[in-house]
């Protein structure tokens, strides 16, 4: 029998006002027939490559689909002979012939969307490959932020869900001098009701994102409060992000932010037993994001 094998996977959260789980699959669908491309470092595109329903009986139990990420070639680039050690010739480029078509190093990545929850869960690696879900993030924000799309849905928060040990570090700060928390409104039926006395002011005030800023008094450290401990709870749980800066108690300057670790999970598989498809259905089809 095979030896197991390891898959780690991470959590990012799209957010549209208003939304339904039948509106999720449709901006989802949207995205993926553009059939368009994102430059998100460099020379490398990610692309919703493939996508299709979990049980085409029941759409709205969410989608699979593949990241494509590829190596988009700039032809008016210089190109480099290694035999020669010396830059190509003119008459050595003329003999380059790559369709217009093809795209060298590819790359797959695996993903479940569930759109009660409008939970999008990535595949970050797998032996070898791997993906930031920053990058990913980046991809999702590009293709919902077309005006076809912002027409149709209106604006689109994207947001990776942040590692909840990278946040309490953040808090525990030693001398807590200055704290960013950016928070786009959640959804009403996310929010418990501690959540919606914090939140409930943005629909009164017709306010889409909340973006506090605080700064301690001098050599002091800031004391949070309840509300403010709510604020950067919902911000690192896929709605936002918090950064804070201060010292430690030897005095050397530090400065954290949720977007510097994401929450992430590791699953092992057996592959003569299951693929790798089925263990992220599987181990995501009981974690947050169903309803």
């Amino acid at each position: 029998m095979a030896r197991d094998r390891s898959l780690r996977f991470a959590r990012i959260n799209i957010v549209t006002h208003p939304h339904t789980p039948a509106g999720y699959i449709d901006l989802m669908r949207t995205a993926f027939i553009s059939g368009q491309s994102v430059a998100v470092r460099g020379d490398q595109h990610l692309m919703i490559g493939e996508m299709r329903y979990l049980n085409v009986d029941e759409p709205l139990q969410g989608l699979f689909g593949r990241l494509y990420r590829f190596i988009h070639i700039d032809k008016t680039a210089p190109w480099f002979n290694v035999a020669k050690n010396d830059v190509a010739t003119k008459e050595e480029v003329a003999q380059i012939n790559i369709p217009e078509h093809l795209r060298p190093n590819c790359e797959m990545f695996d993903f479940v969307f569930y759109p009660r929850g409008h939970a999008f869960y990535l595949e970050t690696k797998a032996g070898q490959r791997s993906l930031s879900p920053g990058l990913a993030t980046k991809m999702l924000r590009s293709l919902f932020a077309v005006p076809e799309v912002v027409n149709k849905f209106g604006q689109v928060d994207v947001n990776v869900f942040a590692d909840k040990g990278q946040l309490d570090h953040i808090l525990k700060i030693h001398q807590l001098r200055r704290l960013i928390i950016e928070v786009s409104k959640p959804n009403a039926d996310e929010l418990g009701r501690a959540h919606e006395k914090v939140f409930g002011r943005l629909g009164a005030m017709k306010a889409r994102k909340l973006k506090m800023e605080i700064i301690a008094e001098s050599k002091e450290s800031i004391e949070l409060d309840a509300q403010i401990k709510i604020a950067a709870q919902v911000a690192a749980a896929g709605n936002g992000k918090v950064v804070g800066y201060g010292y430690t108690p030897n005095g050397n300057r530090v400065e954290e932010s949720t977007l510097a670790k994401s929450w992430e999970d590791n699953i092992t598989y057996n592959p003569d037993l299951q693929t790798a498809t089925d263990a992220l259905v599987a181990a995501t089809a009981n974690l947050p994001g169903h309803d």
